[in-house]
């Protein structure tokens, strides 16, 4: 973040402090939330789901924002997410196994992720005072498997840059496991969504954890490579009717 604040010149990113209460399997690797000062303030403090679902998985962080000189209509809450993975599935007989329907292991603790994820947006609706959610991270899922039809089937829209694009590139694997999705009352307030295809389409051999790792050091400081995900970007007007 300060690399961030460092390239606009002044300090207008910050991030969301942590809950006072964090739950104890948290650990360094977490989801994060940053924000733009200038745009919005949070409301209330964050809230981090404790759900056995996401004994496997990194917990959700929630956010409440309000639009900077807005009122309440300008309320809306972010959801940061990272469902479980497909790899190394269990040979155990269960519903986690890989059935070869494309959906890779783990499909079913990531449709009870879902779920949870689901229940938490109608605890933080009632909580935070507004039903303008965002659902935005790594769900391990492509937009027609279980877990995202959980969370369209619950009324979110999934807001992605579109069937044929990819976010993501791993072991030689591409594709578009990265979503936004919005609670109806928030869909008509999204101005438009794209992908920065900044990762997912250049070589590994620029990326950051490249770095004095080949004979010829093709690693720069910059934003290409940074991960293996592209950032999925979309736009809100807060104040629009709808």
């Amino acid at each position: 973040m300060d690399e961030l604040n460092a390239a606009a010149g002044a300090k207008v990113w910050r991030f969301v402090p942590s809950p006072k209460t964090v739950p104890g399997d948290e650990d360094v690797i977490r989801t994060a939330i940053i924000y733009r000062s200038q745009a919005v303030k949070p409301i209330n403090e964050s809230v981090i789901l404790q759900d056995p679902a996401f004994d496997n998985a990194r917990d959700p962080l929630g956010q409440a924002f309000q639009k900077v000189g807005g009122n309440q209509k300008t309320r809306f809450v972010v959801v940061a997410n990272h469902f479980k993975s497909k790899g190394s599935g269990p040979q155990d007989g269960s519903g986690n196994v890989d059935s070869g329907d494309g959906q890779g292991a783990w499909n079913a603790d990531r449709v009870e992720q879902a779920k949870a994820l689901v229940k938490f947006t109608q605890e933080l609706k009632a909580s935070r005072n507004t039903k303008k959610v965002l659902l935005a991270g790594d769900f391990n899922s492509y937009s027609a498997e279980d877990p995202i039809r959980v969370l369209k089937e619950a009324g979110f829209t999934d807001i992605g840059a579109g069937a044929d694009s990819q976010s993501y590139v791993y072991d030689g694997l591409s594709g578009s496991l990265d979503h936004i999705l919005t609670s109806p009352e928030l869909t008509p307030k999204v101005t438009g969504q794209d992908i920065w295809n900044i990762n997912a389409t250049e070589s590994v051999g620029y990326e950051y954890s490249r770095h004095n790792y080949n004979v010829t050091d093709l690693f720069s400081a910059n934003q290409y490579r940074s991960s293996d995900h592209d950032p999925v970007l979309v736009g809100l007007e807060l104040t629009k009717k709808g």
